[in-house]
């Protein structure tokens, strides 16, 4: 079912963040702050027409939304930029999002509760994560029923909303219409004159043949649109490479390479995007590009279109909104925000810089994104990076605060916490968050630091309104394979879980129920890295030495404050802060956390880490990756393997036996509310194979 574009005018409506006004406004409605516009341009029914349950069918809205902000408004001024912004006849900045709507075809069906997810890198993730029987770790596109999995989402009535929020995503084709962008103004000098500084791009590759040319926004093979060169001051720009992360750059000569396109090594195209280097980048080297740079995307406004986006869709009862229902004053009566890894740092980031409160998101789900926040309220930022072992190590996304709970740096004596703006004085506007972590993310992304000081040393107290989850023994995304990595990839999946957790946080926001507590490892739960010598706690990690598996080097994403004001940045060596990780059993899985029912009664050996092969920076942690190894079949077996774990017919003697054991486990986690009964019977059958 398809209608012709139309422009969906809001023309008397006051939309402001929280619904508040704007000091020194016009009576003019068209000077309000706010979704100024919304034009759907597409609409059809979507996964082959199929019926889910009493909701029936659904059917996908496709569009953008236009919006228009004021510098001067209170809860915009710490955009950074926002007033070197191009404004309007009313002095508004102005911006456009691509918009994605799946709703209900019958609009009585719907729950009234949306989930907003938080684009990761343009691309939309959320069916891919709570739906079963799907092959792909995400989904842009919904036409044939196959890509509902087991239709959990649907089956529920929930009406998902996307919307485009990153500033220098390539949403230009062979990308588009997968992937969802937005358009922010580029800031000028108050003469109207271009802006320039430093910009610095980091690459690191994945295949061993080398590549002759980049386009300056690589990232792990992703590509964004970063800002270009000056061309004046393009013979300046330094390209380095260093053989660690924390080793020493050597400056390839500048007459080694040149702004250009050379595919074979050769012939030369001058380019402004890209970067020819005839001798050959290679893979076991991490490159920097520093260049001065210019036009900076006003990337703050990121934050500031999903908080106007979302206040629209669930404050408007218009037909000017897409989600009003003829007659009903309240159409949604709830909206959870959710945000996998990068979207879920966007979700604490905005939390912390005061963008996003209980106005618009009455809960939020922020899911495998460690202690982290977000490189996007900066000039020059890049919101595509973020601070891991190699990629990304040293970019500005890791910094201080890193708990809900307020507390003090103790290298820079600021006092904060995530939660600051939203507690607002007595005025209590946090939403209620679910915060879940898998075991990848401690040894990535430190996320003990969510619970911990900042130098590790004793463990802080969860805010009211937070409940915390690590889903033990889980690599970033289940089943990816990384051909750098040295591990047999891990399949333990988190997804179970975090269905029953939507469903506990869904009646904690609407009716009051109380969720699960928190299952959150300790300072006893986990081991500390020695400070001078991080291969020092081998000892007290006790990791079995597993036949075929990489030697554990005792390897983690270690964090220092680093000095911003040199490219590439260095770290601060005094000011290192406490990163732990959890302890591990005779087996090498971890003891604490919630363990899947396939972790509770295991087959092997499941983690949250891995190590890069030595083509590839090697013996150094591999990005978002696990291993698992299958513990030997039988006592023969571990006897000539000379393997140190038990074997399976030693530990349960038939796959029956682990199955029952497994279906024990299955309960009681059904009954503390971390599973639902479906999904039990599901890995409870899994257990018998």
């Amino acid at each position: 079912m398809r209608r012709s574009a139309k422009l969906l005018s809001i023309a008397s409506l006051i939309l402001v963040a929280g619904c508040r006004h704007l000091p020194n406004q016009s009576h003019d409605s068209r000077c309000r702050q706010g979704i100024t516009s919304i034009n759907i341009s597409s609409e059809a029914i979507i996964l082959g027409g199929v019926s889910f349950g009493t909701v029936g069918q659904y059917k996908k809205l496709v569009g953008t939304a236009h919006g228009q902000v004021s510098p001067h408004a209170s809860f915009n001024r710490n955009v950074v930029d926002l007033d070197e912004a191009p404004r309007n006849a009313c002095g508004m900045v102005e911006y456009d999002v691509d918009l994605y709507i799946i709703r209900p075809v019958d609009p009585t069906k719907r729950s009234k509760t949306v989930l907003y997810e938080v684009l990761n890198r343009g691309r939309k993730l959320l069916l891919g994560n709570y739906y079963l029987g799907r092959q792909e770790p995400w989904l842009n596109e919904f036409p044939n029923a196959a890509d509902a999995g087991d239709g959990f989402l649907m089956r529920r009535g929930y009406t998902l909303v996307w919307s485009g929020w990153q500033g220098d995503i390539n949403n230009a084709p062979p990308n588009a219409p997968d992937v969802m962008g937005a358009r922010y103004p580029v800031a000028t000098n108050p003469d109207g004159g271009t802006i320039t500084g430093t910009v610095r791009q980091e690459w690191v590759f994945t295949a061993t043949t080398p590549r002759f040319t980049v386009p300056i926004g690589w990232d792990r093979g992703q590509v964004s649109t970063p800002p270009k060169p000056v061309p004046e001051h393009m013979a300046n720009a330094v390209l380095l490479s260093r053989q660690d992360v924390d080793g020493p750059d050597t400056v390839i000569p500048r007459d080694q390479w040149s702004f250009g396109i050379c595919t074979n090594g050769t012939t030369i195209t001058p380019s402004d995007t890209d970067v020819c280097f005839p001798s050959g980048f290679q893979s076991n080297l991490i490159y920097n590009l520093v260049y001065t740079g210019q036009n900076p995307i006003v990337h703050g406004l990121s934050f500031i279109s999903i908080r106007d986006v979302v206040s629209f869709l669930r404050l408007d009862n218009t037909s000017a909104n897409p989600l009003s229902i003829p007659g009903v004053d309240k159409a949604v009566e709830a909206v959870i925000g959710v945000g996998f890894s990068q979207s879920g740092r966007v979700l604490r980031d905005g939390l912390n810089q005061g963008f996003f409160d209980r106005n618009q998101f009455d809960g939020l789900i922020v899911s495998h994104a460690a202690a982290n926040l977000t490189y996007i309220n900066q000039r020059f930022s890049q919101p595509g990076r973020f601070s891991a072992m190699i990629e990304g190590h040293a970019y500005p996304s890791d910094q201080f605060p890193f708990s809900y709970a307020r507390q003090t740096d103790p290298y820079t004596g600021q006092t904060a916490g995530i939660l600051d703006k939203c507690l607002d004085g007595h005025d209590n506007k946090c939403p209620k968050i679910f915060h879940i972590d898998g075991a990848n993310e401690w040894w990535r992304g430190r996320a003990s630091l969510n619970h911990t000081d900042p130098l590790g040393m004793h463990d802080i107290e969860i805010p009211r309104n937070v409940r915390m989850y690590s889903i033990a023994g889980v690599q970033h995304t289940p089943k990816m394979v990384n051909p750098v990595c040295a591990g047999t990839t891990n399949p333990l999946t988190w997804h179970e879980i975090s269905r029953a957790l939507l469903t506990d946080l869904e009646a904690w926001v609407k009716s009051g129920a109380e969720p699960p507590p928190s299952v959150w490892p300790s300072i006893d739960d986990t081991v500390a890295p020695a400070t001078s010598n991080p291969e020092s706690f081998l000892g007290t990690f006790s990791f079995p030495t597993i036949p075929g598996a990489p030697v554990f080097n005792g390897d983690y994403n270690h964090l220092y404050r680093n000095d911003q004001s040199v490219q590439p940045p260095v770290h601060i060596h005094a000011n290192r802060y406490g990163v732990r990780v959890p302890k591990v059993d005779a087996d090498g899985n971890e003891i604490a956390g919630i363990h899947s029912p396939l972790l509770r009664v295991p087959k092997g050996t499941h983690t949250g880490w891995t190590l890069r092969k030595p083509a590839f920076i090697g013996n150094r942690l591999c990005q978002l990756h696990g291993e698992y190894y299958p513990f030997p079949a039988t006592a023969a077996d571990r006897i000539a393997s000379g393997d140190p774990r038990l074997s399976f017919v030693e530990r349960y003697g038939t796959v029956a036996t682990r199955q029952q054991l497994a279906a024990k486990a299955a309960a009681q986690l059904v009954a503390g509310g971390y599973l639902l009964e479906e999904d039990a019977a599901r890995l409870v059958m899994a257990a018998g194979q």
